[in-house]
């Protein structure tokens, strides 16, 4: 903890629990990937499939995009799990936080709060944005911090340190991804693999890009899944039975 983080938390903490529609709104929004991730990737499939001079490089920074936004949150995932625990601060005992309504304090307890891969993501998209269109970068910049970023800090799902290192992740890592030489070999292959078969690559390109929208959950929930058979395998117990 750190007063910068708390002065910004107890600032928007003050709204807590004065309006039930506003509470319930900002759990919607935080629940709902129609209004997060979504909007994000059918914008990037309508710059793949619109017609114009401009296609390839388009392509080629979409897939340039999606790589990177990948890295970052695979980045913050490992950083998650092991630099030293961070509570969330909806589960600091510690913090006088008054939870909005339809909240739980409970909620992602075992979750390391530091660094954001929701911050890491969508940070990454809007950068990508950025690469295509300055005035759609622009906006998406705006929807983002709105409907995605200020839903966590209002929830007290994160600190805003937690948000603007995964924010750095993201931004970083996209950017590095699209440098022209690096932009160019990345996206070789997935251009190779559309012209030669487009009918397997459309098939896992809508799977890939919908893991986007959901945050990986089903890749994460797959991971956790094998580590819990491999532990069964070992000591003959369910982990959740021990």
């Amino acid at each position: 903890m750190n007063r910068f983080d708390e002065s910004i938390l107890l600032f928007l903490n003050q709204l807590s629990q004065k309006s039930a529609v506003f509470d319930h709104l900002m759990g919607f929004l935080e629940n709902t990937n129609l209004f997060k991730g979504a909007g994000f990737i059918a914008l990037l499939w309508a710059w793949w499939l619109q017609p114009s001079p401009e296609m390839v490089q388009r392509r080629k920074i979409i897939l340039a995009t999606l790589t990177g936004c990948a890295v970052s949150i695979l980045a913050a995932r490992l950083l998650a799990l092991n630099l030293p625990f961070r509570p969330r601060p909806l589960n600091e005992s510690a913090l006088a936080f008054l939870h909005p309504l339809g909240t739980s304090q409970h909620t992602l307890e075992t979750w390391s709060s530091f660094p954001s891969d929701h911050a890491a993501l969508f940070s990454g998209l809007v950068v990508g944005c950025f690469f295509i269109s300055r005035r759609a970068g622009f906006w998406a910049a705006i929807y983002a911090s709105i409907v995605v970023i200020f839903p966590r800090l209002y929830l007290g799902f994160h600190y805003l340190t937690d948000i603007l290192m995964g924010g750095l992740l993201g931004a970083s890592a996209v950017w590095a991804a699209n440098l022209r030489g690096l932009r160019k070999r990345l996206a070789a292959f997935g251009l190779g693999w559309e012209t030669r078969f487009p009918v397997s690559f459309y098939f896992c390109f809508f799977l890939a890009t919908y893991q986007f929208v959901v945050l990986f959950d089903d890749i994460r929930a797959g991971g956790h899944l094998a580590v819990d058979l491999v532990k069964f395998f070992r000591s003959g117990i369910w982990p959740a039975d021990a």
